[in-house]
């Protein structure tokens, strides 16, 4: 999965079998990173003079409402869960707001600057040649990252978005730890629920 959407970033869909045959041979002589080869697409970790057939970006911003982000999680709820009652006070209900203070991350060694400066809920940004095509929501905590939702574009579900979003999320953790974050250790599937308030 992670092949089939590096090479379609960087060869694009007409690629030829021996530009094919080099992506997986060169995948399988070395020792796998899941850390380098979530990255090997990213238009900031490609070689310098490389020119991919796309341009494809990951950035993490703290959580916030944008109409675009708005229209990107209406779209998924109603071309994959057919649910047509979506509104802009739920999503931010749902994925904008949040109890999470913001506190610095202390690293211990020095910072790659893609990772995040401080714990609290995010929005990691997927985008390609500069549409917005996927949305993680994730919430970086002391001891984890928790993966609270992820939403994309129907067009791009040929490529498992929400497994890639799932490995990257786990490089995150496993990035976050080797910069000296040494409590980070794992990726949580789900939501942290700080409060729950039964009534019989």
């Amino acid at each position: 999965m992670l092949i089939s959407w590096n090479r379609f970033i960087l060869y694009g869909d007409d690629v030829d079998d021996k530009d094919v045959r080099k992506v997986l041979k060169s995948s399988k002589t070395a020792s796998f990173s899941l850390v380098e080869e979530i990255h090997a697409s990213e238009h900031e970790f490609l070689p310098s003079g490389f020119a991919a057939q796309h341009k494809f970006q990951v950035s993490l911003e703290p959580s916030s409402f944008t109409d675009e982000k708005f229209a990107l999680y209406e779209s998924y709820q109603r071309q994959i869960h057919l649910d047509e009652d979506n509104t802009r006070h739920g999503f931010k209900r749902f994925l904008v707001e949040t109890p999470l203070h913001r506190e610095a991350i202390k690293y211990a060694r020095i910072r790659p600057v893609h990772l995040p400066l401080e714990y609290g809920s995010y929005h990691q940004m997927y985008r390609l040649d500069g549409e917005l095509i996927a949305m993680g929501v994730i919430d970086i905590l002391p001891e984890c990252v928790s993966s609270v939702y992820f939403m994309y574009e129907k067009k791009w579900e040929r490529f498992s978005l929400g497994k890639l979003s799932a490995f990257r999320e786990s490089a995150l953790a496993n990035e976050m730890h080797k910069a000296g974050v040494v409590n980070v250790k794992s990726l949580y599937m789900g939501m942290v629920v700080t409060v729950i308030s039964f009534k019989f």
